[in-house]
């Protein structure tokens, strides 16, 4: 279970029941140590730089709390850090400590996993980076770096 979630928020939910059997969206979770409302449209930029034009128009993104913003996209691993990079430089600037975390979704695999698998990877990225910025990425699109899914594997939302 994730200390950063401990559900999916209905709007979330939407997005992750549209994922199909052969997509392999990224989840992007971006936390912010300070209400991340005033940072979206600078973040959204930021993320917007580095999406292939055609692709724009797939991005999902929503508020999921005051202080968490999740995004659902398609885009390859440069991209992804140049992302996250990015994403980080504009907070900065704002002096807010950040941590995002990156999941792509396998398409044989559950989008709701996938969707707590990332959480997880929130938690890790805050546990390592603590009171200074980071981010993680679990894609293996990247097998060089690729950590792949046994810690993720026997977790679980909390039931009902």
């Amino acid at each position: 279970m994730s200390k950063s979630l401990k559900s999916i928020p209905p709007l979330i939910q939407e997005h992750l029941n549209t994922v199909g059997g052969y997509d392999d969206p990224c989840f992007i979770l971006i936390s912010a140590e300070k209400d991340i409302t005033p940072f979206i449209s600078a973040i959204d930029t930021a993320i917007d730089s580095e999406i292939e034009p055609d692709d724009i128009k797939y991005k999902r993104n929503v508020k999921a709390t005051d202080n968490l913003y999740f995004i659902m996209l398609y885009s390859e691993h440069e991209e992804l850090l140049n992302m996250a990079n990015k994403v980080l430089n504009v907070m900065s600037e704002s002096e807010v400590v950040t941590h995002i975390s990156v999941f792509r979704h396998n398409c044989l695999g559950e989008s709701n996993r996938t969707f707590l698998w990332s959480s997880l990877l929130l938690d890790e990225t805050r546990e390592e980076f603590g009171a200074n910025s980071g981010f993680k990425i679990n894609d293996p699109q990247n097998m060089d770096t690729w950590p792949g899914l046994e810690k993720y594997r026997t977790a679980a939302w909390p039931q009902a």
